[in-house]
């Protein structure tokens, strides 16, 4: 049958016979409605089964305030009981989204209209809800959901509290019954049940609900249903004592629902459900709220693992959602861990193993949620930290798995690592040692088994972690002990480790080295503990055999350096390189298990410079010593290895040689960065890069279920947006570098004018005669012309081109070395080493500038030249003279080779370099004026060259120093400022500098010596700016006022604010000022801007602010007494000649003309508005032509905007209706038929006030 929305089958002169296809009841046993309903309620109901939900809403209130008009008339009547049936009827749809509508419009019709009586509702469901034997079995289950829905529409809309005993628990009866029909409605029936019973008190329930429910809940357990339990468990919690007294005790074995006795039943109850939508019911997150109560959770929770016995997926997701449910509601949390069962967990870890590349399976999503709420419950501060230990335990070993994280791709494990306390990382580590050294079997389920070398592996990584673990920073004893235990399993003869095992433990051994301590003296003590057991294990006593035997060189050298240590140890005299040999002796010794060649030749270089310190602390020389420079030196070898405990060791030793850097040293540094230099500085050393150790990888994971390692910070910095190189590009970086020093467009001129010749010396006047050209010289212009162009491809290609490896490595490895420009900056450096750094920084970030792979380097060199212009306080000044900082100014501003757009991209870095000479000019107190003369300079080429590229920044940081240059550049500013040569955006520029120059208060009250520079430029400005505002009052069109903007006016306005408000004692004659301010403002109306400066200046000097208005105001006052004085109107204004006045009067007379127009758009749009009315009207008129039979006489028509208009402004219109009628029909009629209507009788039509339809529009 077809389910369609309500329509009008049928219309006929005598009666509208409305049939109803959404339910599938009989025809013979509903009744006939021939109630009369509007055309509101019948477009309501087509909204009301709407598939969306706001057209439903809308349907909804479109009824109910329709409806609930309190109308007396037996037509209202009618509506309103047509509706109620309808409503009812609609109950009973196949359609969920029809249902939805009318339940939500007859809940709420009933909730405010509480006349209607229950009796009413179920005389209504009976005569249209009900079913007969022709009915199928799905249009009898649409007729008992419909008698579910308007029995819950009573309990909702709380009518039924108002009606009879009788009448209620006939309602009650009517649930129950249409629930057990099926069964899936017993969900929908008792749900609302349980609504009404939230609604009563305990006298109510006991008389209306309890009568008729006890007979449905007395059951034993294994009778229950999902649904009859969730009842129960409301009563219990709701009306306790009725569960203990009445005999529904004797069927369930207990007084309480929930005890040791119930919770068998109870298990079984939840975990065989029919379906997996039962696992939605209410009554699971209910149950766990009051278990959590209880103590019964563990005992429970052992009965729902035995059922996960035998798994199936219905089982595992809801053991799940119990799990979910009790730690969300959970108080002991000493219980947490006893959740974590060999059943549940090893089945779910299983199924999410194998669905892991889905990430949307319910099982996976549901346990992965599962663990964070383990998380987020192990983070109370009331939970100790055996309670945490003892989940991990259950986590990591049976019934867990050590490699649990990999196998749900969480990080579980250290999330829950983090919240431990020092005792905790202990016991922790004890179980990571244990399965490092295979000391304990594994255990599992039927009998013990070895631990693979995979899971040795990640125990010792996690173990590695942990001794960096914030809550042990100061348990360096215990770091100790650790490191101990590595070296014994990573380097030495163990019967339990092999070869591929101890390869990946002696990796985690050169990892745990990277400690992460505050104090240098902290990490030296530890590594000096360790190089002495190592010493006396391996090579004095020889309890300790090492895996791979040092060589014979290796052994020497390791003696020379524990003779070193402890030289360094005991050697107080050297108190300032102590602390530097002695961590890279201890470093380079352990690197000789590693790299044996590398920590000679490092460990042999230590030893020659200390010596070279020794020599020159005997006599006592006073000059810098060389040996910085080797240790320098070999610090950048160790920078350009990838070895992260390496790059670790340098940034730690670093800064304690920051104070002895010298020159040299700082230009070996500065040579790395040289992007000229065309030897890769990492070519000598590729082969030591390809022998490196294990331990020399940065990785995010490591395969065979290494955990992910701690990044360098500058490697995540660095990578931040790159791409992976592919195998492919393996060309040198000096076959990939391109001069850079021109650009492209530059190359394709040059290209382009060597292919023309002398061609390119022509004129554009004087063109080339093609017909002249041979064809042989014609096919040579063309391939030479193809070459150039190729360049412009070449180029597009390059940028798209990835960067090689090679090339990638230099960049990293000049990031770091940046990294130490950066530190030796913060360690209160040099004024001349400082100023050494700054030109190859700001060449180094030209080149990152134009190579688009150097965008890691280019951002971290833009933060050194920050830190470098942002140093204030110098260790020394010595050897800084005032022709050094010019120098230095002329190289940074001077243009040179640069493109224009690398030039204003370099152009805030610039201005912060030029701005710190001007602040180490300062500190070096020059006598002479370089620097002033150099600023004045570049400011006369700023604002008289065209092809200045200086950004104006340059001088506004300037101005605001302290500076006395200051005082050289005002006077040009106010020159340049009234200048009538410069363009206009430099002039405005100048006021803008100025404006900055005058906030300097600091520089003008301190700074008396320049108060007749002071004077001569105010003097200038008022006078001038006095001159200029008089030639602008007057309209004059002079050279002055010719290029003069507002923008102009309100800068100069603002200055001059500043001027008067900054400086009390100023030498502007702002008399003079403000005469012509108010003389230029009568005459010219300004922009917002402009007239808010102007605002604030006139407020400051006592000026009439609003002199254009006060005029207007005048001229209307007399030409309203002249008026008046008259007896009839007269146009506004005067009658003297005056220019003035005439503008005045015609202005008025505009604003007149102007005010009548839209006087009369008003009222012709308020006729249109009244002669729509009438249109409406008399088409519906029309329309209801033939239908006289029908009676709609009750039904109001109600517009969209709900605007009452009159139809006429005289309130004729009834006396003119007859006569508009006829016309009007006609009118209607051609449009309908398809005519048009002609241009004269529309006229006509509009002349007589007849409306007619101009469109025909689809209903």
């Amino acid at each position: 049958m077809r389910r369609n929305s309500p329509e009008i089958q049928k219309k006929t002169h005598g009666r509208t016979n409305i049939k109803m296809e959404d339910n599938h009841m009989a025809e013979d046993n509903l009744p006939t409605i021939k109630q009369k309903a509007g055309p509101t309620i019948l477009d309501s109901f087509d909204k009301l089964a709407g598939p969306k939900e706001n057209q439903r809403i809308e349907g909804a209130i479109v009824l109910l305030r329709h409806l609930l008009q309190r109308d007396s008339d037996e037509t209202h009547h009618k509506e309103l009981q047509y509706a109620l049936t309808r409503l009812v009827r609609g109950m009973g749809t196949s359609r969920a989204d029809a249902r939805s509508g009318f339940f939500t419009a007859l809940t709420t019709f009933l909730s405010m209209n509480s006349e209607n009586e229950v009796g009413r509702i179920l005389e209504l469901i009976n005569s249209n809800l009900h079913t007969v034997e022709r009915n199928s079995k799905s249009e009898q289950t649409d007729v008992w959901t419909g008698q579910i829905l308007v029995c819950g529409a009573l309990i909702h809309s709380k009518i039924l509290l108002t009606a009879t005993l009788e009448k209620q628990q006939q309602v009650i009866e009517l649930l129950l019954t249409a629930g057990q029909k099926r069964s899936y409605l017993p969900f929908a029936s008792y749900s609302f049940l349980i609504d009404l019973i939230e609604q009563l008190e305990e006298k109510d329930f006991k008389t209306i609900v309890w009568p008729i429910l006890e007979k449905e809940l007395s059951k034993p357990w294994n009778e229950q249903t999902l649904d009859t339990f969730h009842v129960l468990l409301v009563i219990s919690k709701r009306y306790p004592s009725i569960i203990r007294r009445t005999s529904l005790k004797q069927y369930l074995h207990s007084k309480e629902i929930i005890d040791k006795n119930s919770i068998t039943s109870i298990s079984a109850l939840l975990m065989e459900i029919p379906m997996l939508v039962c696992l939605r019911n209410p009554v699971y997150k209910l149950f766990c709220e009051r278990l959590t109560s209880t103590e019964h959770v563990s005992n429970f929770w052992d009965l729902i693992d035995q059922y996960l016995a035998k798994p199936t997926r219905n089982k595992m997701l809801v053991a799940i959602e119990i799990a979910t449910f009790i730690i969300l509601n959970i108080k002991d949390a000493t219980v947490i861990p006893s959740l974590i069962t060999p059943n549940f967990l090893q089945n779910v870890l299983k199924t999410v193993e194998i669905n892991r590349k889905k990430p949307k399976d319910e099982v996976v999503v549901k346990f992965r949620k599962l663990l964070e709420l383990l998380v987020l419950a192990m983070k109370r501060d009331d939970i100790q930290s055996g309670t945490r230990i003892a989940l991990l335990e259950k986590l990591l070993l049976y019934p867990g798995d050590l490699l649990i994280e990999k196998k749900t791709s969480t990080k579980v494990v250290q999330m829950l690592t983090t919240n431990l306390n020092s005792e905790g990382v202990k016991k922790l580590s004890e179980i990571y040692k244990d399965i490092t050294a295979a000391c304990k079997p594994k255990e599992k389920s039927d009998f013990p088994v070895a631990w693979i070398n995979k899971e040795r592996i990640y125990a010792a990584q996690m173990m590695t972690r942990l001794i960096d673990h914030s809550a042990i920073n100061a348990e360096h004893e215990w770091k100790l002990e650790q490191l101990k235990f590595l070296f014994q399993l990573g380097l030495c003869q163990t019967p339990t480790v092999g070869m591929e095992l101890a390869a990946s433990l002696k990796e985690s051994f050169y990892r745990a080295l990277d400690l992460k301590l505050a104090k240098l003296n902290d990490l030296r003590s530890i590594l000096s503990s360790l190089v002495h057991y190592i010493d006396s294990k391996v090579f004095s006593k020889k309890k300790l055999e090492l895996r791979t035997p040092l060589t014979e060189a290796a052994t020497n050298v390791w003696k020379e350096m524990m003779a070193m240590i402890k030289k360094l140890e005991n050697n107080p005299e050297i108190e300032q390189a102590v602390p530097i040999f002695h961590t890279m002796e201890l470093h380079m010794g352990l690197q000789l298990f590693s790299e044996p060649e590398m920590g000679i030749n490092s460990i042999q270089e230590l030893h020659s410079c200390f010596e070279r310190i020794e020599r020159k602390t005997k006599k006592k020389s006073e000059e810098e010593p060389e040996w910085v420079e080797v240790v320098v030196d070999l610090m950048l070898s160790l920078l350009s290895r990838s070895s992260h405990l390496l790059r670790s060791l340098v940034g730690c030793v670093f800064p304690h040689i920051c104070p002895m850097l010298t020159a040299s040293s700082i230009h070996q540094i500065l040579d790395i960065l040289d992007p000229k230099n065309n030897t890769n500085p990492l070519s000598l050393k590729k082969d030591d890069d390809s022998s490196s150790d294990e331990s020399s990888e940065d990785e995010d994971t490591v395969e065979n279920g290494d955990v992910e390692e701690e990044e360098d910070q500058d490697e995540e910095s660095i990578e931040t947006g790159e791409e992976e190189n592919s195998d492919s590009d393996s060309e040198n970086y000096s076959d990939e570098e391109e001069d850079e020093d021109d650009t492209v467009n530059d190359k394709l001129r040059m290209a382009v004018q060597q292919a023309l010749g002398n061609a390119m010396a022509e004129t554009d006047d004087e063109d080339i005669d093609v017909d002249q050209i041979n064809e042989e010289e014609g096919h040579q212009l063309d391939s030479a012309l193809a070459n150039a162009f190729k360049l412009l491809r070449e180029s597009r290609r390059n940028k798209k081109k990835k960067q090689g490896k090679n090339a990638q490595a230099l960049t990293h490895f000049r990031v770091r070395v940046v990294d130490l420009l950066e530190i030796y900056l913060d360690s209160n450096p040099s004024m001349a080493l400082t100023l050494n750094i700054l030109l190859p920084l700001v060449a180094l970030l030209e080149f990152s500038i134009k190579d688009q792979h150097q965008k890691p380097l280019q951002h971290r060199v833009r933060s050194c030249l920050k830190r470098l212009s942002n140093v204030k306080k110098f260790s020394s000044i010595d050897d800084v003279t005032s022709d050094l900082l010019a120098d230095i100014l002329r190289a940074l501003i001077d243009k040179g080779s640069r493109s224009a757009p690398v030039y204003h991209e370099m152009g805030d870095k610039l201005t912060e370099s030029c701005t710190f000479l001007v602040r180490c000019s300062q500190q070096i107190s020059a006598k002479d004026d370089q620097i002033q003369n150099i600023y004045t300079e570049i400011l006369r080429t700023f604002f008289k060259k065209r092809d200045c590229v200086l950004p104006p920044m340059l001088f506004k940081s300037v101005l605001n120093l302290q500076w006395i240059g200051n005082w050289q550049l005002a006077p040009l500013l106010v020159e340049f400022a009234f200048d009538n040569e410069i363009r206009p955006f430099r002039r405005n520029q100048a006021l803008e500098l100025l404006d900055i120059f005058y906030h300097n208060n600091r520089l003008i009250q301190t700074d008396r010596s320049h108060a007749k520079i002071r004077k001569v430029m105010e003097t200038n400005i008022s006078h001038k700016s006095v001159e200029l505002l008089e030639e602008l009052g007057q309209n004059k069109n002079t050279e002055a006022t010719h290029r003069v903007k507002q923008k102009f006016v309100y800068l100069l306005f603002t200055l001059l604010h500043t001027i008067k408000h900054q400086h009390q004692s100023s030498f502007c004659d702002w008399e003079a000022v403000g005469t012509t301010m108010g003389i230029y403002r009568s005459k010219s109306s300004l922009a917002k801007d402009a007239k808010r400066a102007y605002n604030r200046l006139a407020n400051q000097l006592g000026v009439e602010v609003n002199t254009i208005q006060n005029q207007k105001k005048e001229e209307k006052i007399e030409s309203c007494e002249h008026a008046e004085s008259n007896g009839h109107n007269v146009e506004t204004g005067s009658t003297d000649d005056d220019k003035s006045s005439e503008d005045s009067k015609e202005r008025d007379k505009q604003t007149k003309k102007l005010n009548k127009k839209k006087q009369k758009n008003k009222s012709k749009q308020k006729d249109i508005q009244q002669l729509k009315k009438v249109t409406r009207e008399l088409r519906m008129k029309a329309m209801s032509d033939g239908f006289s039979s029908v009676d709609f006489s009750a039904v109001p028509v109600h517009y969209i905007n709900d605007v009452d208009m009159e139809i006429t402004a005289d309130g004729e219109s009834s006396r003119n209706c007859e006569v508009l009628a006829i016309n009007m029909l006609q009118n209607s009629t051609d449009l309908q038929s398809g005519k048009r209507v002609s241009p004269k009788k529309r006229s006509a039509s509009e002349s007589q006030n007849i409306p007619f339809k101009t469109s025909k529009k689809k209903k």
